[in-house]
């Protein structure tokens, strides 16, 4: 009896690249850059809302896993328009603002 192509099963390699695709049909991206989006998009939250006034962009950068400093500001200028450190001058500057104008009031 010949086994044609169609017969036998798809090979291990093609599994991952079938997975990648099915990906990209839904998201429009590939894994990778979806994670790497979405770990952008949590380091962009924690700018915006630091913890404390001492948040370092280097700290906050490298605690969501991103090493290569450079190329990392690269990318999240091309995603939010801004670099990380004027997200987080600007989370800074409001946070004083509203820390002065609640203190205007209670004169």
């Amino acid at each position: 009896m010949f086994v044609g192509g169609a017969d036998l099963p798809p090979s291990p390699l093609e599994k991952p690249r079938r997975l990648r695709l099915a990906f990209h049909d839904v998201r429009g991206m590939s894994p990778m850059r979806c994670a790497v989006r979405t770990r952008l998009a949590l380091v962009h939250r924690a700018l915006r809302h630091p913890e404390t006034g001492r948040t370092t962009v280097t700290a906050v950068a490298t605690d969501y896993g991103f090493l290569e400093l450079g190329r990392f500001a690269g990318t999240y200028k091309a995603v939010f328009g801004e670099t990380p450190s004027a997200t987080l001058r600007g989370a800074r500057g409001a946070e004083l603002a509203t820390t002065c104008q609640a203190s205007e009031e209670s004169f």
